[in-house]
Order: structure tokens, then C-alpha cells, then sequence
């Protein structure tokens, strides 16, 4: 059990999620953006869809990896299987954001945020306070849900008295 790799057991379960580092195409990437050639989403696409010879060519549209190859910082197979696991890994990164504010735009972040506000600026002695604080939050919004709907049912009421 002594020589056990407990980090290399769980990355090979996915149970641990690094972000892959390739400073050469981090370079290429922000060129792109900085040029608005398209979206970033059609950039990573064709990172994972390339030919490895296109990482190769040091007249192509990946000269940062090509160079690092040529300098030797990195042999041409594994430059190949980092750039590609790199672009999938800044994709899946983009997708999970997207999800993230798709899910902001349904009004709710404005109060999310005031909650946060008051988290930063209240004092709380423990995580039992502030789960506490926030359980009340939860509790006040279904008061709130049962007395409108109270206040639509009577509404309705009304609407029928002659």
C-alpha cells in the first residue's frame, strides 16, 4: 500500500480534474480571439479536428507548437495528443459556462448576488450560521410562494363574484 498514487488512481477515474497547461497554444488561442477570426468554440473544434502535420508547420496556423516541437519542449506525438486534449478540455470549460449563464438569465442572479452580499458582510461564527441564514432564506421564499398563491386564488375568486 506504501507506493499506492492515490492522485494517479483518481485522475484515471476522471474523480480528479486538472486543468491541462499548453502555454504555446494558449498563445495561438488568444491570437485568435485577439484577430475575431470566429468563435472559440470553431477554434477548439478545429484544434481536435486537425491533422497532426498541421501542428508540424511551423507556416501553418499552429506556429507556437510547431516552434516548441522544432526546439524540442516537446516530441511531435505528444505535442499532438496535448494539443488535442487541451482544446477538448478548454471546449468542455466553455460548454459548462454556457450552461452556467444560460441558468443566470432567469432573473435570479440579481438576488443570488444580494445574498452573497449580505454573506461577505454579515457575521457569521461558523458554516452551521450561515447554512442557518440561508435555510431562513429558503423558508421566507416559500411563505412568499404560499401566501401569492393565495392572493391569485382570491383574485380568481373575485373575478366570479356577481
Amino acid at each position: 500500500m506504501k507506493d499506492f498514487n492515490l492522485k494517479g488512481y483518481l485522475a484515471e477515474n476522471k474523480l480528479l480534474k486538472e486543468a491541462i497547461d499548453f502555454p504555446e497554444l494558449e498563445d495561438e488561442f488568444e491570437g485568435y480571439q485577439d484577430a475575431m477570426l470566429g468563435s472559440d468554440e470553431e477554434y477548439l473544434q478545429g484544434v481536435i479536428d486537425a491533422a497532426p502535420e498541421e501542428f508540424l508547420d511551423l507556416n501553418g496556423g499552429y506556429y507556437e507548437v510547431a516552434l516548441g516541437i522544432e526546439q524540442g519542449r516537446y516530441n511531435a506525438e505528444e505535442a499532438v495528443k496535448l494539443a488535442k486534449a487541451w482544446a477538448q478540455d478548454k471546449l468542455s470549460g466553455l460548454a459548462e459556462n454556457k450552461l452556467v449563464k444560460e441558468n443566470e438569465d432567469d432573473g435570479s442572479q440579481y438576488h443570488i448576488n444580494q445574498i452573497n452580499d449580505d454573506l461577505m458582510h454579515g457575521e457569521f461564527d461558523s458554516y452551521e450560521d450561515v447554512v442557518g441564514y440561508l435555510d431562513n432564506i429558503i423558508k421566507g421564499i416559500e411563505r412568499l410562494k404560499i401566501q401569492q398563491k393565495q392572493v391569485f386564488q382570491d383574485m380568481e375568486n373575485d373575478e366570479y363574484d356577481f
